[in-house]
This record gives C-alpha cells, structure tokens and sequence, in this order.
C-alpha cells in the first residue's frame, strides 16, 4: 500500500488527463479506508472524469458521521496528511502526496459530515461532467486559459463550478446546517 508523503505546491502541473488517476485514488482510497474504514470516500475533481485535462491532483470528497469529524481528523494525520484549514466550502481541508509509478500526485482531502450539501455537490459536478461531455470541455477550456496565473484559475473554475451546481436538482441540494455550498477544486 501507498505512502503518504508531503504536499509540495511546486510540484503540481496543470497537464493532459492522466489515465493512472483512477488507479491512484484506489490506492489512496485503501490507505484512507484502512484507518477510517467507516468513511465514504469520492473522486471528485478533474481527474475523476475521464480525459479531462487538469493538475496532477488527486481530490478525494469523504464523508463521516459528524461526531467521527475530529477523530477523523487525526486519523488523516497519524497517516501523512497535513491540516491545511478550511476549504472554501468550509470544509477542513487535508493535503498530503503519493508517488505512483514513479510520479508525484498531490492530494487535496475534503472531509465533511454525513448529511453535508458540500459532498452531494462534489458527487453532483463529477457527474454532470460525466454525462455531459461538452460542459466537461467548456469547464476544461476555462482552466486551460487560465492555468499558469493560480487566482485567476480559481476564481475561473468556482464561477463555472457555481453555475453548474444551479443546475442540480433539488434533491442534491437539500438543506443541511452548513454553510452555502460552493467549492473550488
């Protein structure tokens, strides 16, 4: 099983689709499982969508039962991952790294509650990119033009993400006491 190592900001790239991504949020997945085996993990972002380009970036959405939140926390930690804050969902936000076949992959760990409107979203946005193939070019153009100045590249892709999630059923966006979801990566 895989190692989580330190999160090194310069080393993650904006590239082609890698195809690797699947088979490394799997084996991140079974490290993350292995302390947390309760948890409900997601790929979520651009490399869980099938030849959308993106950074060498590995997002993962889990979920746990709200009061599993801090001991989650420090499970996370005892297996590599850094605190980094909060997310813009208000998420706690965990940063680590692993190297599969000899590449570097950062890893960004979103954790929030069972019932959280955030991680219905993140499932909702990969989805969406998956079945509607010309929105995951139009969302894969909006980063390309904006990829090498990074808060002009966050701020392009939370304006498309946002109007994407208006989209989303009401189901999806069901109430929860959290704040207004909206997310970034």
């Amino acid at each position: 099983m895989g190692t989580i190592g330190k999160y090194d900001p310069a080393s993650i790239r904006y590239g082609d689709y890698d195809p690797d991504s699947p088979l490394v949020f799997k084996e991140l997945k079974g490290v993350i499982l292995s302390a947390l085996p309760q948890a409900l993990l997601e790929h979520v972002g651009s490399s869980a969508v099938a030849g959308l380009s993106g950074k060498n970036a590995i997002d993962i959405a889990l979920s746990v039962k709200d009061r599993e939140l801090q001991g989650t926390l420090s499970k996370l930690a005892a297996l590599g991952f850094q605190m980094s804050g909060l997310s813009e969902t208000h998420s706690p936000l965990l940063f680590g790294s692993i190297v599969f076949k000899a590449k570097y992959y950062g890893v960004h760990v979103y954790v929030r509650g069972r019932d959280s409107n955030a991680y219905r979203l993140w499932v909702f946005f990969r989805d969406y990119l998956k079945k509607h193939p010309a929105e995951a070019r139009k969302y894969e153009g909006v980063k390309r033009e904006s990829a090498e100045r990074t808060a002009e590249y966050e701020a392009a892709k939370r304006r498309y993400i946002n109007s994407v999630i208006r989209k989303a059923p009401r189901e999806v966006k069901k109430k929860s006491p959290e704040p207004e979801a909206q997310f970034v990566r």
